[in-house]
């Protein structure tokens, strides 16, 4: 009789603790991503609304981010874009294209959680490079310029599996720079001036 009572207190034991194992919620896990998109530059220097920039592809954008989020909440993304014909060409100036790095902090919620299918809307926000570079020029001054500046803006990732999902996302881009209006020759991009929305779709690549 000690036996059977001693062996089915262990039996006990031992389903209380597994039931416990199962109800516990899961340890959050880091998670990474490579999400290629590809969208649409519009209003500030653009001179163009979203409207119209969606109506043709004069300032269609392209580019890739990768980066991975820590514990499912706050994480980092390497956000790499470039613009073929930011600005189409004036009288002095060929087009101009832009070249953007940002570096980004990112605050997102996994709803649903961080594998499977699920939902995670995000704010982000960070520094890099802003590169404009003119095909061409007549003027006797370069316009081609690095600056430094920033970005902010949002998004939602919406994923069907554990590895697969889509993007929407929309951030505004703006120079650092101190306005210098001795470049100004018809163009709008003066040092400080460069300011821009981008809004894009992706494909997300989790891993």
């Amino acid at each position: 009789m000690t036996v059977r009572r001693t062996l089915g207190r262990k039996v006990m034991l031992v389903a209380i603790a597994t039931a416990g194992l199962l109800l516990a919620p899961r340890a959050a896990k880091a998670d990474g991503f490579l999400t290629p998109f590809i969208g649409v530059n519009f209003a500030g220097a653009t001179g163009t609304t979203l409207v119209n920039a969606a109506d043709d592809n004069s300032k269609l954008t392209y580019g890739v981010s990768l980066g991975y989020m820590g514990k499912g909440v706050i994480g980092f993304e390497e956000d790499i874009a470039y613009s073929p014909r930011f600005v189409a060409a004036a009288a002095n100036v060929g087009q101009t294209n832009v070249f953007t790095l940002m570096s980004n902090l990112i605050i997102g919620i996994p709803i649903g959680g961080q594998t499977g299918g699920g939902v995670r809307p995000y704010v982000l926000g960070g520094v890099g490079l802003l590169r404009t570079n003119v095909d061409r020029s007549l003027a006797a001054v370069a316009l081609d310029r690095n600056g430094i500046g920033f970005d902010l803006g949002g998004g939602v990732n919406v994923y069907f599996s554990d590895h697969l999902g889509v993007r929407g996302d929309l951030r505004y881009f703006r120079d650092f720079s101190v306005a210098d209006d001795s470049n100004a020759i018809g163009i709008v991009l003066n040092q400080g001036d460069l300011d821009f929305w981008r809004g894009t779709a992706g494909l997300v690549l989790r891993f």
